[in-house]
């Protein structure tokens, strides 16, 4: 998907600048997945997302 020139502009070139100004809203949802996408998505995915719910409850409890 990041390599097809329907999707982007000069697919092959180091542009990150390409990111900026919200353009991931102007694109296709199927055009960018960081993580990946089905059955070989990237299990940090995974571990950031159960990683931050189980340590937040705990910060209330550091401070009070």
């Amino acid at each position: 998907m990041y390599r097809k020139p329907e999707y982007f502009q000069n697919p092959t070139s180091f542009i990150p600048e390409r990111f900026e100004n919200n353009f991931i809203k102007t694109i296709l949802s199927c055009a960018f997945f960081p993580f990946g996408g089905g059955p070989r998505v990237c299990i940090s995915n995974h571990f950031g997302s159960a990683g931050a719910s189980h340590h937040c409850p705990t910060i209330p409890d550091k401070f009070a």
